[in-house]
């Protein structure tokens, strides 16, 4: 089949797109995304270490520091989710080690990723212009910027800013190869085999050099050398296009190797691709002005549909059943070997490849049992009407709008999207806030699309200014409670985002501990006992004194420094008689519910400061921080 007729066939194949306004010049569209990208990114980046770290944030904190000091990360099938964040945190530790010559390790530093990944993902959205229209977009990229929770969850060292950029770099490249151009012509027989052959190799030497490390580096670079082969006869084999296949099968990768819970992204995906195209097929607008042409285009859609025409010319369109199975594997095996570097650390753990499958049967009882809420508690509609009012209200006529219109079959998968992921995580029992970073992405999209649409079927100017008026007063609202939330109330329980957060009275108990050691000449080598059960993120603030025990339990104290809960004072006093030997510096506020107290011994603080016997990471209380 010619090049042109596919071509042809691509055209028919694509439903009526929604086109951004006319007036709207390259220079605008690119000064207003600017615009976005940086109120996005000033309000990520802003003062990264304002709130203390969330005791999952500890977690992270507590494997990264073993990754950055000593070089190992085993991936947890039991816990703490996948090893991109931690990889991902390593390259900015190293390039912040490099200008500052210590480890790198810095609360600004690790959440900076996370950050990062937001800022990205305002950019993914821009992408859709094509399928948003151009007010569509940049609306949608203006909600997503300023969403409180988006915000929040950007600047928290969790797995769930790359999470969502990971899925949506699926949506975007997957619609980018679908709309790009088919090549001039497909070319088969000898290229197909080499195709197949570089993709065997390349899933080959992956797995060869996990499980049999000999001649490690031979199988390295015969493993680039496979991808770098793959991605040339690609090219030749699909054109440009394939370029955004493999982007998608990365991305999917990287997916999986973040959250256990990409299964259910993924299956939202797909369900709502192809629901959409089940719906476009029986709900098909159509514009008729008289009888006779109605019956024309009833024949012309049987016709269409009739004996497998429409299915025949997609097929054809990207080169039939041997050309897709061939993209198929190509795609497959780009993504096994992304998924088995990063599970497998960089292949030096085995054991991290049959992990990656044990996660699911671990994560399917976890999920049934801890911070769960049946789903007629409606809990994510009533936390979302809460926090993400704008979203809401402007994602939920998006949605409405799409069904009505029913003129993209894009912009309908993109509204199932928002619609199939609020509904299959409300359906699990296990519900937390940073979850909701899933929702808010194609709501942002889908309520993009609404402001697009009423511009776009406005009548004239003064009913296309109150759309405008509607829009700027939705985000201004959004911001608003932005910055209530990330910069005023970050640690107020209050608020939905803040779940069991630790609050910010936290933090003056570590600039006592770090005075207190300056003040007794040891540092670094100040002895800490720690007795709390609850304690995380402690770890991460103290993480360059050498020698903190953490026990969660009343222990004899030896050391200078202890730090118990408050319900443990009583007993300190009466097994250990701590108050001989020990002063009572101060009480802390953890969390809800939890308080530490800081005990130092008598002699520390008698006499003058002595003179420093080492140094921690950093000169000042703040830059631990």
């Amino acid at each position: 089949m010619s090049a042109v007729n596919l071509k042809t066939q691509a055209g028919l194949e694509h439903e009526q797109e929604p086109a951004g306004p006319k007036e709207m010049s390259g220079f605008i569209w690119t000064l207003a995304s600017i615009i976005i990208m940086l109120a996005g990114a000033f309000l990520r980046v802003y003062d990264l270490a304002l709130k203390p770290l969330h005791h999952d944030e500890g977690v992270n904190g507590f494997f990264l520091q073993r990754l950055v000091k000593d070089g190992i990360y085993h991936y947890d099938p039991a816990n703490y989710h996948g090893p991109t964040l931690y990889y991902f945190t390593l390259a900015a530790t190293t390039l912040n080690s490099f200008f500052r010559g210590n480890s790198g390790l810095s609360t600004v530093a690790v959440r900076l990723v996370p950050a990062l990944f937001g800022i990205a993902t305002i950019w993914l959205v821009l992408c859709l212009r094509r399928q948003l229209g151009s007010i569509g977009a940049l609306a949608a990229a203006a909600l997503l910027a300023l969403s409180p929770g988006a915000v929040y969850m950007s600047r928290y060292f969790i797995h769930e800013s790359l999470f969502v950029f990971f899925t949506l770099g699926i949506v975007v490249a997957w619609l980018k190869y679908y709309e790009g151009p088919p090549p001039e012509e497909y070319r088969e027989g000898w290229l197909s085999i080499v195709i197949a052959a570089c993709a065997a190799l390349l899933v080959i030497s992956a797995l060869s050099a996990v499980y049999q490390p000999a001649l490690h580096r031979l199988k390295i670079i015969l493993l680039v050398n496979s991808f770098i082969a793959l991605l040339l006869m690609l090219w030749l084999y699909d054109g440009a296009r394939s370029t955004y296949l493999i982007l998608a099968a990365i991305s999917a990768a990287l997916l999986f190797a973040t959250k256990e819970t990409a299964i259910i992204s993924v299956v939202v995906l797909l369900i709502a691709g192809v629901a959409a195209t089940v719906y476009m097929r029986i709900r098909r607008p159509f514009i008729v002005e008289t009888k006779k042409k109605r019956k024309q285009q009833l024949r012309q859609s049987k016709a269409r549909r009739g004996g497998g025409v429409r299915w025949r010319q997609t097929l054809e369109r990207f080169g039939g059943p041997t050309h897709i199975a061939l993209l198929a594997l190509a795609a497959l095996a780009i993504f096994a070997t992304v998924a088995v570097i990063f599970y497998s650390s960089f292949f030096t753990n085995a054991k991290g490849v049959a992990d990656a499958f044990e996660t699911f049967n671990i994560w399917t009882k976890t999920g049934m049992k801890d911070h769960t809420s049946p789903w007629h508690e409606f809990r994510y509609a009533r936390w979302l009407g809460a926090e993400e009012s704008p979203l809401v209200l402007l994602g939920g006529a998006g949605i409405l709008i799409a069904f009505w219109r029913a003129t993209s079959r894009a912009v309908v998968a993109l509204a199932l999207w928002a619609l199939g992921i609020i509904a299959a995580y409300s359906l699990i029992p296990y519900k937390t806030p940073w979850l909701m970073l899933s929702f808010i992405a194609p709501l942002a999209i889908i309520g993009g699309y609404a402001v697009e649409s009423f511009y776009q079927l406005s009548r004239d100017t003064l009913e296309r200014l109150l759309v405008v008026v509607i829009t700027v007063a939705s985000l201004a609202l959004a911001a608003t409670q932005t910055v209530k939330l990330n910069f005023i109330h970050y640690d107020d329980e209050r608020y939905v985002y803040v779940y069991a957060h630790t609050v910010r009275g936290f933090l003056p108990l570590v600039d006592d501990i770090n005075r207190l050691a300056e003040r007794g000449g040891s540092g670094a080598q100040t002895g800490i006992t720690v007795t709390s059960r609850d304690y995380w993120p402690l770890p991460w603030y103290l993480r360059d004194y050498q020698r903190v025990g953490y026990f969660g339990q009343l222990t004899k104290p030896n050391e200078p420094l202890i730090v118990c809960s408050d319900q443990q004072e009583a007993e300190l006093k009466n097994l250990y008689g701590i108050e001989d030997s020990y002063q009572r510096i101060n009480s802390y506020p953890l969390r809800p519910g939890v308080t530490l107290v800081l005990y130092a011994r008598r002699n520390l603080l008698e006499g003058p400061p002595k003179p420093a016997a080492g140094t921690l990471d950093g000169a000042a209380p703040n830059e631990q921080k």
